[in-house]
C-alpha cells in the first residue's frame, strides 16, 4: 500500500454530510432517528430542505423508517448527493 499523502480532517458538519451521503449510498438507506441527529448540526435547515425537495421529485423514499433512495434516485443520486455535502 502507498503511505498516505494527505488526510482531511471534517468538522461537525462535513461529518454529517459525509455520513448522509455514505448512508444513503447503502441499500437499505439510513435509519430516521439517525437522520434527524444528523440533520440537528449546523447546517441541518439546509440539508432538510435538500431531503424535502428530493422527496417530492421521487428521489428519496422515506419506508419502514428509514430514508433511502428511490430507483429513480439511484440512477440520479450525484443530484442529491452533492447538495448534502
Amino acid at each position: 500500500m502507498p503511505p498516505i499523502e494527505e488526510l482531511e480532517r471534517l468538522d461537525d458538519q462535513g461529518r454529517c454530510g459525509e455520513m448522509l451521503v455514505m448512508g444513503l449510498h447503502l441499500v437499505a438507506g439510513l435509519a430516521g432517528p439517525l437522520v434527524e441527529r444528523l440533520l440537528a448540526v449546523e447546517g441541518g435547515p439546509r440539508r432538510r430542505r435538500v431531503i424535502d425537495l428530493a422527496l417530492q421529485r421521487g428521489l428519496l423514499k422515506e419506508a419502514g423508517g428509514r430514508l433511502r433512495l428511490t430507483r429513480r434516485g439511484m440512477l440520479r443520486g450525484d443530484e442529491v448527493m452533492a447538495d448534502l455535502v
